[in-house]
C-alpha cells in the first residue's frame, strides 16, 4: 500500500484518500489488488475488514466475487471482472460486471475502455462491459438520471440501457424482467447477505410485474459494435429468439 508523505501537500492528499477509502464488506478466495510500489507492479489478495485506495485495480477470479462499501454507496464485483478505482467517484470497468447502490441521493462516474456515463441515485444498477468498449447498465431501483456526453436520460428500474463506446452517448432502452434476473444474477445471490437496496428492488420487481403481467422472461444482450446490437428474448416455453437491432 502507498505510504503517506511528509509533505503538507501529498499528506493532505493523502488524508482525503483516506476519507474516501472504500472497506472491504464481504471477498471470496481469488480477489485481488492490483498496484504501483516503487514502479513496480504488485498483487496482494484482499480480505474482509481491509481498506482499499484509490489508484488501485480490482480482480476476481472465474470464482470470486468482492463487496466494497463506502457510507452510503455498495459495489459489487462479479467474477471474472477487472475495475479500477479511479478517484472518489469514479469507478472503471475493464471486464465483467458490478452491482452499484446507491441508498441516498449521489452521483457516481462508471466508465469502461470507451464509453462513460454519470449515473444519479437514489438507485441500484448492474453495469457490465461490452465488447465494443462500452458497456451495458441495468437499473434495478429508483430512476436515476444517466448522462453521457450531451445526452442525459432518466432510465426506471426494469430498463436496460446501452453506453455506447464508439461515440460515448447512450443508445436506445430496452425491458427486462426483474424477477428473471434476480433469481439468475450471482451479483445478487453469491453473497452472505442481500445488497443493501433489496427492499427496493423488490418493490420495483413487484411493480413491473404488475404492470407487465409477463410480457416476456428475459431480455439480455452485447454490443459487438456501436451499429450491431445483439439481443435475446428468452421465451416461456424455452425458446430463445435471437435479433440484432
Amino acid at each position: 500500500m502507498h505510504g503517506c508523505s511528509p509533505f503538507p501537500l501529498l499528506l493532505f492528499g493523502c488524508i482525503i484518500s483516506k476519507l474516501w477509502s472504500y472497506e472491504v464488506k464481504y471477498a471470496t478466495k481469488g480477489v485481488d489488488h492490483l498496484f504501483e510500489l516503487n514502479g513496480i507492479p504488485n498483487a496482494l489478495p484482499i480480505k474482509k475488514g481491509e481498506k482499499l485506495n484509490p489508484k488501485e485495480y480490482i480482480t476476481t477470479g472465474p470464482s470470486a466475487f468482492v463487496e466494497i462499501y463506502h457510507h452510503d454507496i455498495t459495489i459489487r464485483l462479479g467474477k471474472n471482472a477487472i475495475a479500477e478505482w479511479v478517484d472518489a467517484r469514479h469507478w472503471k470497468i475493464h471486464e465483467g460486471s458490478s452491482l452499484f447502490c446507491l441508498e441516498e441521493k449521489d452521483s457516481i462516474k462508471v466508465s469502461s475502455s470507451k464509453g462513460s456515463s454519470v449515473i444519479t441515485g437514489p438507485c441500484t444498477f448492474i453495469a457490465e462491459a461490452t465488447s465494443n468498449g462500452g458497456y451495458k447498465m441495468i437499473c434495478l431501483s429508483g430512476r436515476p438520471y444517466v448522462q453521457s456526453g450531451q445526452k442525459k436520460s432518466k432510465i426506471p428500474a426494469g430498463r436496460l440501457v446501452l453506453v455506447l463506446g464508439e461515440t460515448n452517448a447512450l443508445g436506445n432502452a430496452y425491458d427486462i424482467d426483474l424477477m428473471l434476473l434476480l433469481k439468475s444474477s450471482l451479483l445478487i445471490n453469491a453473497f452472505e447477505t442481500p445488497p443493501p437496496t433489496m427492499k427496493k428492488i423488490g418493490l420495483a420487481v413487484y411493480s413491473q410485474q404488475m404492470r407487465m403481467g409477463g410480457k416476456y422472461d428475459a431480455l439480455i444482450g452485447d454490443a459487438t459494435t456501436d451499429k450491431n446490437l445483439q439481443m435475446w428474448v428468452l421465451g416461456k416455453k424455452g425458446k430463445d429468439k435471437q435479433s440484432d437491432k
